[in-house]
């Protein structure tokens, strides 16, 4: 029969994690490694646990797939969270692994004694500790999680008591449930929106990914609009595309433009993508136009409303890709004259 560490690692390996990154110590890491080595899973040394999240993360951001972190507990927790809030922020699929001390022990311990859970609770989508009648459903459930929008991290505690025991595997799915079907009415909404508009303006976000380029050029293309990006979502529509016209950060040099819009259609513009206010810094309203209707396109739609002066930005379920652009003869082109360089 498989044990804890097994099932741990095999659930690792359906949901198509391509190496384990970490700093390992003793305890659960061993179970962990052993396991990883029996499956064929690659292990990357890693000289500071912040950075082995940050390699996953980037990882699952390049495979689509979550990466993997491993590491000790009490400090190495600690030296991880730095790496794990990136994880968050830059909404990257991750599942981290750490050792905990065994139940029985954590009444007395006080060498490396830290609640895991609390310290990771406020960077992490998840965290949940692992027992031997749970580890298939957890593992499972935490990589759903992890690639559920927004993406993240999740965190896993392993006792050290708990790694090797045997465990029962369960038939369980990694896969990420469905998108819910668009909203008919709120797809006809925005088509009415974007055939009224004479001077639209499209910003890409974080959110926005490379598969999502093709669609979000063409769509550009379309209209046709000019293109801000955020820092993240560069590349989204290459940067000698006479449409780019650079970066999006909430400041002023893109302010002219963002003023002169009369409706900003943002596909995956994510709050942790755009700076804070400083006290030199003008109210964030002003970069929305105080004219300009705004329209937000995100990959779910629980996060529920965000109003301002300038309008509400209603979330749309699902991906932009279903949303056809409307025809070149019903959208007034913005003309390029009018576009502030």
């Amino acid at each position: 029969m498989p044990t804890v560490a097994d099932l741990l690692v095999e659930g690792l390996l359906r949901a198509e994690v391509s190496r384990l990154f970490g700093v390992p110590g003793g305890g659960s890491n061993l179970e962990v490694l052993e396991a990883a080595r029996a499956r064929g899973l690659p292990f990357v040394l890693c000289h500071q646990e912040w950075a082995a999240c940050i390699m996953a993360a980037v990882t699952g951001e390049l495979t689509g797939h979550p990466g993997a972190v491993l590491s000790t507990l009490g400090p190495g927790v600690t030296a991880s969270a730095t790496g794990l809030a990136h994880a968050r922020l830059d909404r990257s699929p991750l599942i981290y692994i750490s050792d905990r001390h065994p139940a029985g022990v954590l009444e007395y311990a006080t060498h490396q004694h830290l609640d895991h859970t609390a310290h990771l609770g406020p960077i992490t989508k998840g965290s949940v500790t692992i027992g031997a009648d749970s580890a298939a459903h957890w593992i499972a459930h935490a990589v759903q999680l992890a690639l559920a929008e927004p993406r993240g991290p999740v965190h896993l505690d392993l006792p050290a008591d708990v790694a090797g025991k045997s465990a029962m595997p369960v038939v369980t799915s990694v896969a990420p449930a469905p998108p819910a079907a668009l909203d008919g009415d709120l797809i006809e909404r925005a088509a009415r929106m974007i055939r009224a508009a004479r001077r639209p303006l499209v910003i890409a976000g974080l959110g926005c990914r490379a598969a999502d380029a093709k669609w979000l050029r063409a769509f550009a293309e379309a209209l046709p609009a000019p293109v801000l990006t955020t820092y993240k979502a560069k590349g989204a529509i290459p940067d000698p595309h006479p449409l780019a016209l650079g970066i999006f950060t909430g400041g002023a040099l893109e302010e002219p433009l963002v003023k002169r819009a009369d409706l900003i259609i943002a596909f995956g513009l994510d709050t942790g993508a755009r700076r804070a206010a400083t006290p030199t810094s003008r109210p964030r309203s002003r970069w929305w136009g105080s004219r300009a209707r705004s329209w937000r396109i995100w990959r779910r739609a629980s996060w529920g409303r965000a109003r301002g002066r300038t309008g509400t930005w209603p979330r749309w379920t699902g991906s932009g890709a279903s949303v056809s652009p409307p025809s070149r003869s019903r959208c007034p082109a913005w003309p390029r004259t009018g576009w502030p360089r």
